[in-house]
């Protein structure tokens, strides 16, 4: 009997301790981002009609350690464009895709923001959340188990900073926001026009953020591949398209793949916006590979060299408006280093039938606008 007491004691203090080791180490206030400077591209003149920024922020690990790094992370970018006189009430303001994943790292220990690896940092997360993780674990449904089980416990402090920072910048600078994606499970936007989530499939998820600050509509959706054609049938259903009244015509927001739109519509359009949706870590099966699951092939995988003809063949597949068309294609995401991932994804710009590829230079963001005519 004195022995059982003895270890449950025991265990306690080991809770204990792990508890408080888990819920320390989450100051911020010390963590300073890598000087980066902004680039920036006109093309066009102000006929009245409304223009498209678009921004390529140039992220590190240390952006997405809280709501106010990742705010700070954007700022800039937003007020230079302002600064330009590019942000009015008729822009539409695109970002990339998968310029809100990295929050699944956020609000963790400050230590994995400077860790020597990707690796070393989802280890962290793990370890320092075991019980939700393992939680997670067992009630997925999902073969591809650990990364959605570290999606699913990041969900609600990703979702409130995505949502907050978006909808702050939206309504300050007076703007439409096309606030690229993030991953998340089964999204879908409620009556209320908040986002919520079921537990799912996971989907590259971008939303649109309006003047007001609120979310427009339904979220454009793109699944994660790894999944059976059972499963992707009946995610086909859910693929949304959003169209945005402009003074010059409509502009059309889609996923890679799902870019058509209806002969009396396309007539309309003036510009297309293309998410691609795809990025070599969350496209990789993480059961695979090491004990947290991201294969070391993953991180090691160059960049997608098909990446410009993929961009054409979506080109010509989008719908043929009576002006030319305007289009916007940030290749895979943004620009910038996570940990020992270099993400060096160009800025595509389909113009008049032209192609313009804005490569990236390290530490360096870039803005493009474009004036409707």
């Amino acid at each position: 009997m004195k022995l059982f007491r003895w270890v449950l004691v025991l265990c306690l203090l080991l809770v204990a301790w792990y508890l408080i080791w888990s819920y320390t180490g989450k100051d911020y206030s010390s963590l300073r981002r890598p000087p980066v400077s902004i680039d920036t591209t006109s093309s066009g003149l102000n006929g009245g009609k409304g223009n498209m920024v678009g921004i390529q922020p140039f992220f590190s690990p240390v952006d997405y350690c809280d709501q106010q790094h990742f705010h700070d992370a954007l700022y800039p970018y937003f007020k230079k464009a302002q600064a330009a006189g590019w942000l009015q009430p008729n822009t539409l303001v695109v970002l990339p895709e998968n310029v809100g994943s990295g929050l699944v790292f956020a609000q963790e220990k400050s230590r994995i923001y400077g860790a020597d690896s990707m690796q070393q940092a989802v280890a962290t997360v793990v370890n320092s959340n075991i019980f939700y993780f393992i939680r997670y674990l067992l009630f997925t449904p999902a073969n591809d188990k650990i990364k959605h089980a570290l999606v699913y416990m990041k969900v609600p402090t990703m979702m409130h900073i995505y949502t907050a920072v978006f909808s702050s910048l939206a309504k300050e600078f007076g703007v439409i926001i096309a606030a690229g994606s993030l991953v998340l499970p089964q999204p879908s936007i409620d009556s209320r026009g908040r986002i919520r989530v079921k537990r799912g499939a996971l989907y590259y998820s971008a939303f649109l953020f309006m003047p007001d600050g609120k979310i427009a509509a339904r979220p454009v959706l793109k699944r994660l591949p790894g999944y059976s054609r059972q499963e992707d049938a009946v995610a086909a259903d859910t693929l949304a398209r959003l169209v945005v009244p402009t003074a010059a015509g409509t502009v059309a927001i889609t996923a890679q793949g799902n870019n058509t739109l209806s002969p009396s519509r396309s007539k309309e359009v003036k510009a297309a916006v293309y998410l691609n949706g795809s990025d070599k870590i969350w496209d990789a099966a993480w059961k695979v590979g090491n004990s947290f699951g991201i294969p070391a092939e993953a991180i090691r995988k160059g960049e997608d060299k098909s990446s410009l003809q993929q961009f054409l063949i979506n080109s010509l597949n989008a719908p043929k408006p009576t002006a030319p068309l305007k289009g916007f294609k940030i290749s895979d995401g943004y620009a910038g280093q996570l940990w020992e991932i270099p993400y060096e994804n160009k800025l595509l710009v389909l113009q008049s039938d032209s192609l313009l590829a804005h490569a990236p230079v390290k530490g360096q963001g870039k803005i493009v606008n474009l004036w409707f005519r």
